[in-house]
């Protein structure tokens, strides 16, 4: 004998499983959500050295602002050199484009390693925005500047550290 209405009941329960199911196995692929660590942004170093430094907020950047700032990261290596870290300090009169560099115009850009081996700025440009200095870009020629640096390096890239 046959009941009348129970293949009824259950299929209207597969009707809302089967979706249940496959909304969970959709949700499952999507990628993680950020950590909150900010935007990662990329510098690239060539000709003398070589690498992509990333910059991460709170991570790599040091005391930003309208004057300057530094970004720092250890256990990074720019072939064919090794060292335990590696800086940029950027110095300016004020956040703006700027396309000269030296004491004189107080504008400078410098890419340093632990053991005080550094480059600094010759030519290109780099610009820093914003009223806190957080931000900026650059696509310098870098000349060496001390210890055991040599050859040129040509940095191009963005940060925000904001």
């Amino acid at each position: 004998m046959k009941v009348v209405g129970q293949g009824h009941r259950a299929s209207g329960a597969l009707r809302l499983l089967v979706p249940l199911v496959v909304l969970s196995f959709a949700v499952a692929l999507l990628p993680a959500a950020s950590s909150g660590a900010g935007t990662v942004n990329v510098i690239t170093v060539s000709g003398a050295l070589k690498g992509t430094l990333k910059v991460v907020p709170n991570i790599n950047c040091s005391s930003p602002s309208s004057a300057g700032g530094t970004l720092a990261w250890v256990k990074v290596t720019l072939s064919p050199r090794k060292a335990a870290a590696w800086s940029i300090s950027y110095r300016v009169p004020k956040p703006g484009t700027y396309k000269r560099f030296g004491m004189g115009v107080g504008t400078s850009f410098v890419l340093e390693t632990s053991n005080f081996t550094a480059w600094v700025a010759a030519k290109g440009t780099l610009t820093v925005t914003g009223k806190t200095g957080a931000a900026g870009s650059a696509n310098v020629t870098l000349s060496e500047h001390e210890g055991r640096a040599t050859g040129t390096v040509y940095v191009k890239g963005s940060w925000n550290c904001a």
